[in-house]
């Protein structure tokens, strides 16, 4: 399956990545101070950046396949 990355998928897989990449950390932090915000938090911008998923995937013509 090919994807085709256009302006729109691209700057949305860069909004993606980056959320998916500061949620990481964020989970990381929370392990390791024990603060239960930073759980919370990274379960928010996981589940935002899941949410901005199916735009992305569909710009790059994956549902079209």
């Amino acid at each position: 399956m090919q994807y085709d990355f256009n302006f729109y998928s691209s700057l949305l897989l860069i909004t993606f990545s980056q959320g998916i990449l500061y949620s990481v950390l964020l989970l990381k932090k929370g392990i390791q101070t024990d603060n239960k915000s930073n759980y919370w938090l990274s379960l928010f911008v996981f589940l935002c950046s899941l949410y901005v998923a199916p735009w992305m995937l569909d710009f790059a013509g994956w549902y079209d396949n």
